[in-house]
């Protein structure tokens, strides 16, 4: 489970609640992502269904740190291929 201060926290009484970090202007940075448009509306659309299902704000920067921060975990430790 990842913490408050991380990419993403976990609602003690719900499980399966998932929700967007908190700001911390002392540990986080500001990075420009440029992408193709169609990537961008699949990652909207994938807010959309998100939002619908959970009791927490989802917003395409949280999605991005939460898909970011999940692929280093299970890739990059182990030297693999993004």
């Amino acid at each position: 489970m990842l913490s408050p201060k991380s990419h993403a926290w976990r609602d003690d009484d719900r499980a399966d609640t998932v929700g967007p970090m908190t700001a911390d202007k002392d540990s986080t940075s500001t990075h420009l992502l440029r992408a193709p448009n169609d990537v961008i509306e699949a990652l909207d659309a994938w807010v959309a269904r998100l939002n619908k299902t959970s009791h927490a704000r989802w917003s395409r920067n949280a999605l991005l740190l939460a898909i970011i921060d999940r692929a280093l975990k299970e890739r990059a430790d182990g030297g693999g291929s993004p």
